[in-house]
Formats: C-alpha cells, structure tokens, sequence
C-alpha cells in the first residue's frame, strides 16, 4: 500500500498509520467463516487473508498526463479543502477523479501528484519500486483520457504516448477509461472486463461480448499491438523481454531516467533510483 493516500471523506492526506487505525476494527472482525468464502479463489491462507484485506482497504489509483499547468504537490495538500483555490484546473481532475473512485466504493485514493512526498529520496525510491504492484493491488485504477471523446480519438491521445503509462495499462486487475470531461469512454463497469465488477450469471456468461464492449480493448490493441491476454492478465517478469520493450520504444518520459524506471515493475527488478545520470 502506499505510504500516503488521500482519505476522500475528509479529502486528507493520509498515512500508513492512518489507514491502520481506520481499518483495524473491520479487519479485528473478519471471522474464519470469511476467509472459507475466499478459499476457493486462492491457494493458501495468505492468499486468502490478502484477498478479504483487499476487499476491506479498497483504494483506487489515477492514471493520467500531468497537465502543462500546475499540479497539487504533496507539500500543498495537506488539507485538499482549504487548497483547491490556489490551482482550481489541478485540483478539478483531482476532485473529479475522487468522484469516480466513491462510485467504486472506494474511500482512499492515490495520484502520482500529490501522494508522493518528492523531498524525500527514500519515499520516492520506494514509490518508483513499488508502483507497479500499487496499480496492480487497486480495486480499481481510473485512467484519464483528456484528450479523447471515443475510442476514435486514441491515436491522437498523448495517454498512449507516456512512458509511465504503460505499467499503468498492464498492472491493474480492474480499470476504467474516462474521456474528455470524465466522460466515462464506455458503459462497461470495468474496461478490462466488460461485462461487469462483480461475478456474471451463467445466463451472463453465455451471452456473446457485443462490438460496443470490446471496442477500448481492440482500439487499444489495434493502436499499441498489445495483444489482448496481455491488457486482461498480464505476466511480469524477465521472459518476452523484446516485445516489452518494443513496447515501450513508443513512448517518451520527461526525464530519460525514466525509461528504465518505468519497467522496473513490468520486468519484475529492482534498481537504485539516480536522477541525472542520464543515459
């Protein structure tokens, strides 16, 4: 989990401690009836803990450009409420994105603007190690597109174009894609699993995917020649090294540093974080 969160009911910023507090009696109360409905979808006890856990401590996370514009900065969100005068375009994506996370039933929440104390090396070195497997731990991650009305529009959409978005396409379990004005970019619940978030009926489960379902999937395959198992269930780790990093030779990051730390979850490794080596 990370180490800061936003606590949307309060629009706080939170810490690890926070969250502990917050949750510690709901996670007191699970009972070994609980964790018997979770076994038959893990293998081990741990597993199965982890899973009732995530149930209990959903949070989402934001997947986004940064905008030419100011951002919220941790040092400056300490209390959203009071701040979001001093950037009102930042703060609207950020509040919008709060909105859409409440939908999910979703109480914490985590953007790369302002979760992130930058001032420490330590929290940022962890960050960078540790986002992959943040996106892919969320009950939902919240992509937006800011550029794109419908799926038409993605070859022009600079989302596609970011080095850091890639492990934020493939990392996630559950994802949602919304357009220009958080207009939501397709009816579905969950983009990477059309039909819906929670478990289909087997009269559900025969009925054919309509084009209108699948159409983010295959614009997004079409455009990025992930192949669609990748985009659903994607596999870290050091095997089809080519085709990721073929991958990511499409996009570009701000720093050039940031080639290499945006796959250090997509390739499974740890490296040490020194910005301004350069290549």
């Amino acid at each position: 989990m990370p180490a800061h969160l936003i606590h949307m009911p309060s629009m706080r910023l939170v810490n690890q401690n926070d969250v502990f507090n917050m949750y510690k009696p709901a996670v007191e109360a699970i009972t070994e009836d609980e964790l018997k409905n979770y076994l038959g979808l893990s293998r081990t006890r741990k597993e199965t803990l982890n899973t009732v856990l995530r149930n209990k401590v959903k949070f989402a996370m934001l997947s986004h450009c940064w905008l030419d514009t100011r951002e919220p900065t941790f040092q400056g969100t300490s209390e959203l409420q009071e701040d979001m005068s001093k950037n009102p375009a930042g703060y609207h994506k950020l509040t919008k994105f709060c909105e859409k996370a409440r939908e999910y039933d979703c109480q914490l929440a985590w953007s790369d603007t302002c979760c992130i104390n930058k001032n420490s090396s330590a929290e940022l070195d962890e960050a960078i190690q540790a986002m992959f497997n943040w996106y892919h731990n969320a009950a939902i991650c919240i992509a937006y597109l800011a550029s794109s009305s419908s799926v038409s529009d993605f070859a022009r959409e600079p989302w596609f174009t970011r080095g850091w978005t890639l492990q934020e396409l493939l990392a996630p379990e559950k994802m949602k894609f919304y357009g220009k004005n958080w207009e939501p970019l397709s009816d579905n619940l969950d983009d990477q699993h059309p039909r819906d978030l929670t478990t289909p009926s087997e009269d559900e489960i025969s009925m054919p995917v309509t084009p209108s379902q699948s159409d983010i999937l295959t614009a997004i395959t079409h455009l990025t020649e992930i192949e669609r198992h990748d985009l659903v269930s994607f596999s870290c780790g050091i095997h089809n090294v080519h085709q990721k990093l073929r991958w990511a030779s499409r996009r570009t990051t701000t720093h050039i540093e940031d080639m290499a730390y945006s796959l250090i979850g997509i390739f499974d490794i740890s490296l040490s974080i020194m910005y301004g080596e350069g290549q």
